[in-house]
Order: C-alpha cells, then structure tokens, then sequence
C-alpha cells in the first residue's frame, strides 16, 4: 500500500466518471481502492479507528503469549517456550509484528479517508454553487 504525502489529500471521487474536474457526487475512492458512500465515510472512519484500537489491544495481549511457564523443568519444554515466545512478540514475523502492522494500516486508511471527505466537502462546498451558476448562465 503506497503512502500518500500527509501535505496532501486524494481527491475524493479520483478515478471516478463524471463531470471533469467535479468529484462525483456519491462516492469516494478509499486508500486501498474500495470505494464508500460519502454519507457513510463518517463512520467508515470511525470503524477503522476502531478496528485499529482492537488490533493494539491484541497486540498487547501477545506479550502475555510470551510469558507462559514451560509444562517441564526439561530443555525440549523450556526451548517450546522460547520458540513460542519468540513467535508471539519477536522482531521478525511475529503475531505481535502482523496486529500492529494491521493497525497501521487501518489508522493509515482512516486517515486517508478522513482527507478525502475533507477534500470532497471543500470542493463540495465550491462546485456547486459554480453548477448552479453554469445551469442558470449566470455569472460564477
């Protein structure tokens, strides 16, 4: 997923038909090339964050993965639970690496989405008075 400069916001509607340079009207092209109703980008949003606050929480939860006592006082039990451990909070391929990963990720498209609606309702706000303006031939 590729990052977007945070000095700048996608345009809501890019990639979608209609009038050049108008956004379309109902819809918004997420970061990750899904699209969402723009009267439901609200709690779109609100739900990646969500989604993004449970993946931390369960990333957290993976250190307690990490602290279990060995079934034995033997090596093979005491290196399960290294080999374990490590596959729970280590620093390479770790579930602990992959829940904040996806957090991230979801935070990143919250934030995008966010900018895009922004966007959307900036331009909005411009473009149809102008549309009414053209429709009406009078001056802009």
């Amino acid at each position: 997923m590729g990052g977007v400069p945070a000095t700048s916001a996608p345009a809501l509607g890019e990639g979608l038909s209609g009038p050049p340079g108008l956004p379309q009207p109902t819809t918004t092209t997420g970061s990750g090339g899904y699209s969402v109703d723009v009267e439901r980008a609200p709690q779109a949003i609100a739900d990646l964050r969500r989604a993004a606050d449970a993946l931390k929480d369960e990333a957290k939860n993976a250190w307690n993965l990490a602290n279990i006592t060995p079934p034995g006082l033997d090596v093979v039990s005491a290196n399960a639970v290294r080999v374990f451990a490590e596959t729970a909070v280590g620093e390479r391929g770790s579930l602990r690496l992959a829940l904040e990963s996806a957090a991230r990720r979801f935070e990143e498209d919250a934030n995008k989405l966010e900018a895009s609606l922004k966007t959307y309702l900036q331009v909005d706000e411009i473009s149809i008075p102008a549309a009414r303006a053209l429709d009406l031939g009078g001056p802009l």
